[in-house]
């Protein structure tokens, strides 16, 4: 089907019989059906200001389950080189698999944006997740992409250069998931 027709997001309907699902939920409870529209508006609104600022009070900005510190000399010439490039006087980095930055989660061999050429988004997998100077930073592989109309998504390829590259430095800092379609490496 997704070779047919595409990725099946398109076809989709959970989110809006979710989204919907709260609308009929509020009505019933409250029984008001006078201006419907501006009164559901209002209690969507509402019910997000609430949600945002009660994550907000609750969330650490990093979260780290599992790290472990190590000197920057033993570790693989590519993940050396990236940090000495970046911060030439540090000895010491603290590595993790997975981390929790301000809600965000990044786990290894996800997919970030860190900029575009030609108008479209230049991508890159991390490879590892290093905190630095209480910074988080990412050593990625920076990947080729190519845009395939048919299953309207991007087709990537190692392009081999090995980067080290700070949260803020990100042209967006929410991961995309992987995916493989016929031995091809997509991302939608």
């Amino acid at each position: 089907m997704i070779q047919a027709f595409g990725p099946l997001v398109a076809l989709w309907t959970m989110r809006f019989e979710a989204k919907h699902s709260f609308f009929k939920r509020v009505v019933r409870k409250l029984s008001n059906f006078k201006n419907a529209l501006l009164f559901l508006s209002v209690k969507h609104q509402m019910m997000m200001v609430y949600q945002l600022h009660h994550e907000a009070t609750h969330k650490p900005s990093l979260c780290v389950s599992k790290v472990s510190s190590v000197s920057v000399d033993v570790l693989h010439d590519y993940l050396r080189v990236a940090i000495q490039h970046t911060f030439p006087s540090q000895t010491c980095a603290q590595l993790s698999n997975a981390i929790s930055c301000h809600g965000t989660k990044y786990v290894v061999g996800m997919i970030l944006v860190y900029g575009s050429t030609g108008g479209l988004p230049d991508f890159v997998e991390i490879l590892q997740i290093v905190i630095l100077q209480n910074n988080v930073s990412f050593i990625e592989k920076a990947q080729y992409a190519w845009y395939n109309e048919h299953l309207r998504s991007f087709q990537l390829e190692d392009a081999g250069n090995v980067l080290l590259l700070e949260q803020q430095e990100l042209g967006d800092v929410y991961p995309l998931t992987v995916y493989t379609i016929g031995g091809k490496r997509m991302l939608h």
